[in-house]
Formats: structure tokens, sequence, C-alpha cells
């Protein structure tokens, strides 16, 4: 009687997924939000320019900028954000940070709460911001 009950629950909770996605996509039930089926979210690029007159490494400026995200919104708030320094020049001192467009205002003020980079003086201002890689790159080089 017990494994009955179980494979109707089973068969009575897959019907109910079944036509949860036949409604959505069929009739278009307005109670059920279009966000819950996007495959992935948006991303932003932010081009940014180190104002120092040392050179910083690669490394050093994606460490920083990491501590400023986790000083500021913690260990979740850094994961949530996926915040990663995608590109960074040496030469013209400019970088871009990927992260997702509902915390790209987080990533801001990351970049402007950098102070210093390994002990050395700099400051990470925020040039532009871009839905894509490519112009994020034309703004770099």
């Amino acid at each position: 009687m017990d494994l009955l009950t179980v494979a109707l629950g089973a068969l009575a909770g897959f019907l109910a997924g079944a036509f949860g996605g036949y409604a959505v996509r069929r009739v278009g039930l307005p109670e059920l939000p279009r966000l819950l089926f996007r495959k992935r979210e948006r991303r932003r690029y932010i081009v940014f320019e180190a104002l120092t007159s040392e050179r910083l490494g690669r490394e050093e400026v994606g460490r920083a900028f990491a501590l400023a995200m986790k000083e500021l919104y913690g260990e979740l708030g850094l994961i949530a954000s996926r915040a990663k320094l995608i590109e960074y020049d040496e030469e013209r001192r400019r970088g871009a940070v990927r992260v997702r467009s509902s915390y790209k205002d987080h990533a801001l003020a990351a970049l402007a709460y950098v102070r210093e980079v390994e002990g050395k003086k700099a400051r990470l201002v925020p040039i532009a911001a871009t839905g894509s890689l490519r112009r994020a790159r034309k703004l770099i080089f």
C-alpha cells in the first residue's frame, strides 16, 4: 500500500510539473514570472583605470578587487556576484571586471573602495560599464 501511494504521488508531481511548463509556454499564465525560466543571468563588464605611479600586476589588481568585494559584501556577496577580473593591461593601467548585471552597483562600490594594491597606493576609477566583452576590450586597448 505504501509503495502505491509513493508511486501515485510521484506521478502526480510529474504531471503537475509538465502541466506547469505547458501552461507557461502555451497559455502564458501571468502569475508565473518569466524570470524563473531564464537560462542564465546577463553580465556587465566594468572598465576601470588604475591611478598610480607604480606598476601593478594583473594578479595584484584581481586580489585587491576581490578583497574589496569580500570586505564590503562578505564571501556570499562575492560568490553571488561572480565578480572576476577579466582583462588588465599593465602598460595602460586599464582593466575590466565581469559581474552579474544585478551586482553592477556592488562592483562599482568595490572599485571605489580600493585605496591600495599590495601596499602600493592606487585608486581604481571606473570608466564605463558595458554589456559585451568586445566593447570592454575596445575601451581598454
